[in-house]
């Protein structure tokens, strides 16, 4: 990625952090990129992870990121959101970016 690129990923990243703290109303969020297969990349494309957040969510704040790498194991179709609530929940956040 160029300087440019990088720079326009990451002010995009601050503008959404706000939108997900408003629509979860969460007080911060941790922004989270995985470079590499041994920061636990899992995709190959650059993406960036926005997490609302809320005091108390972890009872170690640090927690989240074994959480996360949990998910991405996690293999189990039951335990993962199903299509409808995926769409319910996009639904509900468009109505923040507009």
């Amino acid at each position: 990625m160029t300087q440019e690129e990088i720079a326009d990923l990451f002010q995009t990243a601050v503008k959404i952090s706000k939108i997900m703290e408003a629509a979860y109303q969460a007080a911060s969020s941790t922004v989270c990129v995985q470079d590499g297969e041994y920061a636990g990349q899992t995709a190959p494309q650059v993406h960036v992870h926005i997490l609302p957040r809320k005091k108390g969510d972890f009872a170690n704040n640090d927690d989240i990121y074994s959480r996360l790498a949990d998910q991405d194991r996690d293999t189990n179709p039951t335990s993962r959101r199903t299509l409808e609530e995926q769409v319910e929940e996009a639904a509900y956040l468009r109505t923040f970016f507009l």
